[in-house]
This record gives C-alpha cells, sequence and structure tokens, in this order.
C-alpha cells in the first residue's frame, strides 16, 4: 500500500509545548501508513535530533525576518519536490505561510493548529485566518476553549476539530528518591515546593510568579520554589527574584528532559500564564498526581476540575491564587486525594495514544473526502 505522505510545518523545533506535541506525533504516527516530514520555516532546535534519531526528515528554510516573502517559494519548492498528501501547520507564522504555498501547490488537504487563545492577535492576523480558513480542510484546536475563541473570530464551526494534547502517562510514575533528588536541585529535602514549569516567555507570566512566591511567603515562611524552563525571559525573572529578596527561596533548573522525575519533588504545580490553549504542565502535574492552581486561562477547566484535582481561580485573583496554595499545603491529605483525582483524569483523556489516533482519523476523513470529490 502507498503511504500517506504527511508534511509538518513550523517556526522552529524550539522547546515548547507545540513543538512537543508535533514531534511526539510525527514519532508515533502509524509508520505502515504515513510517511511524515517535517519543514522548520526559520530553524531548526533541541528537539530537531530526537526526530532524526527515529528517520524522519527534517528540512530547514531558513527564513529571514518577520516578512521574508521569499519563504513562499521556498515552501512551494518543497511542496512539489516532496508532493505530500496533506500540509499540517502549527502556530501562526506557519499557519500562514505554510498555507499559502500549499495553496499554490495544489496540496489535496491542506490542515492547520491552533494552539492558544492568541491574545496578541490583532484584525490583521485574524483576518487572514479567516481567509486563510475557506482553503483549509480542517483546523485542529487543543481544546473547547480555544474552538469557541477562534470560531468567534469567525471560523467556521464546521471545519473546527478538538483534539487534546497527549502525553505519555506511563512515564510519569517513576519512583525516586524524593531526597537526594530535592537535594540535588538545590531544595530543602523537609520544606514543602511550589512549582513553575514552563518557558520564561512573556504570555507564561513568570514575574507574577515570582510576586506572588513573595506572598505566599509571607503567610508560610517554610515554602521553597522551583522552576522548570527557560526563555527570553529568564534575566527578568531573576532581577524579579532579587528585587523581592527571594533568592534563597526560588531555584531555577533550567530547562530539563527529566520533568517527570522533577514532578516528583514538587507538592503543588501552579499556572500564572496571561493565556494559553490546553497547558501542557498541568497535565504532566496530573500525571504525576501533583494538585494545581491556575488562573482561569484558556483550557485550563478541561484539565483541572475545580476543588476536585487542584483549584481554577478567575483571573488574576491574586489573593485567591495564595491562599488556595496556603490551603493545599496546609492540608496535605487533602492536596494528595486532589493529586490522585488528577491522574484518573489524565490517564482518560490525555493520553498521547488517544491524541495521534483522534488526528489519524481527521486524516483519514478528509483524504477519503477528497477522493470522492475526484470521483
Amino acid at each position: 500500500m502507498k503511504k500517506i505522505k504527511v508534511l509538518y510545518i513550523i517556526a522552529t523545533l524550539d522547546i515548547g509545548g507545540t513543538e512537543r506535541q508535533l514531534v511526539e506525533l510525527a514519532k508515533r504516527i502509524d509508520k505502515e501508513r504515513y510517511e511524515p516530514a517535517i519543514c522548520c520555516l526559520t530553524r531548526g532546535g533541541p528537539l530537531e535530533k530526537e526526530l532524526q534519531n527515529t528517520g524522519i526528515e527534517v528540512h530547514i528554510l531558513h527564513k529571514k525576518g518577520k516578512w521574508d516573502f521569499g519563504i513562499i517559494l521556498k515552501l512551494f519548492g518543497l511542496i512539489r519536490r516532496k508532493r505530500p498528501d496533506i500540509v499540517h501547520t502549527f502556530l501562526w507564522t506557519s499557519n500562514a505561510w505554510g498555507r499559502i504555498a500549499a495553496i499554490l501547490a495544489g496540496v489535496p488537504v491542506i490542515i492547520s493548529s491552533e494552539r492558544s487563545t492568541d491574545l496578541w492577535k490583532g484584525w490583521f492576523e485574524f483576518s487572514i485566518d479567516r481567509i486563510l480558513s475557506l482553503f483549509t480542510r480542517r483546523v485542529i484546536v487543543n481544546s473547547c476553549r480555544v474552538k469557541e475563541f477562534i470560531k468567534a473570530k469567525g471560523i467556521e464551526e464546521s471545519r473546527i476539530a478538538v483534539v487534546y494534547n497527549g502525553i505519555d502517562t506511563g512515564i510519569y510514575n517513576s519512583s525516586c528518591n524524593s531526597i537526594e533528588l530535592r537535594n540535588s536541585l538545590g531544595l530543602d529535602a523537609k520544606r514543602p515546593v511550589i512549582g513553575y514549569i514552563g518557558r520564561l516567555s512573556y504570555e507564561k507570566n513568570p514575574q507574577l510568579f515570582v510576586k506572588l512566591s513573595a506572598q505566599i511567603l509571607q503567610k508560610r515562611k517554610d515554602v521553597q520554589f522551583l522552576i522548570v524552563g527557560d526563555g527570553e525571559l529568564r534575566n527578568e525573572v531573576e532581577e524579579k527574584i532579587g528585587e523581592y529578596n527571594l533568592r534563597d527561596h526560588i531555584k531555577i533548573a533550567g530547562y530539563r528532559k527529566d520533568v517527570p522525575r522533577i514532578l516528583q519533588a514538587i507538592d503543588v504545580v501552579v499556572l500564572t500564564s496571561l493565556w494559553e490553549g490546553l497547558p501542557n504542565s498541568l497535565i504532566e502535574a496530573g500525571a504525576s498526581s501533583r494538585p494545581a492552581v491556575s488562573f482561569d486561562v484558556g483550557g485550563v477547566r478541561e484539565i483541572i476540575a475545580d476543588g476536585k484535582t487542584g483549584f481554577v481561580i478567575p483571573a488574576f485573583d491574586e489573593k485567591s491564587f495564595v491562599d488556595k496554595v496556603i490551603y493545599l499545603l496546609d492540608n496535605p491529605d487533602l492536596a494528595k486525594k486532589m493529586g490522585e483525582e488528577g491522574k484518573k483524569i489524565v490517564q482518560e483523556k490525555f493520553e498521547i495514544s488517544k491524541t495521534v489516533k483522534s488526528i489519524e482519523k481527521i486524516y483519514e476523513f478528509e483524504l477519503a473526502q477528497e477522493e470522492f470529490c475526484i470521483k
């Protein structure tokens, strides 16, 4: 049987939730039926080698600047050489340039992915989205909240499909020596740990995490904090830590490949983002039986069952956020029970195999529609 060629287009393979989801999809898609390849518009990144090690082609086009119109010609050439049956784009830059090139190249099935409630977008970006959606078979979103968001901006509901992010829940079952783990991270083995997991970028709002940490310390002097992640705002975050005199209380672990292990050192996971789609860090927290506290942004309520697996706080009610974190620390038995309930939900809803199967079904349906139209 001839394999179905899928060309995935994304800006980079830097560390990020969307990039990780794409890598897992490309690695796990049925190779007997599909032949995946990746195109990075700007550059590769830390995740590139992971794909190459599994034999997946990665093409890098070296896009220059924001308005490099020559990228359309490069994409057009690549698409004509590869002749994919499906082009699947991720994130706004790739959704725009990738779909334009795919349309010009006559790709049978074009699919895009919207990953967040992108509050940064203006009328221009939404106009481009609406126009290109008319040539797009399916717009895959990662939460019902993102679906409602893009529908309100003019994308036809019939084109939208919700497919949740997925993780390999099995790798979050590992047990380790928590004392040694905390010591290796520069943490006190006997004091509770509040964890932030994510990029240090504007939309993740890490400076607010530092501010809230200071407020929590005013009520619980024994608490310590761990930031797992890196990004363009690292210097600003370190300055903010110094501003609040928290250098002895907040540790920055940077980017880590062993997040499932690191989560064993954390008691409560928090999210302070300005906007989200479906935050992987909260899914990972649930998989590790850790309760979470988050502001009500994006699809957070589709992960956290408020009052059952953690707490969802009205954005951006800092006092309520701090109070709920303290409440979990003061009630460890309840926190443990919430974590266990969270694990059940994650195993039911967010297993990576379900994510991949759902996307494969979309591919198969759209290709069948294409064959029907040709006939």
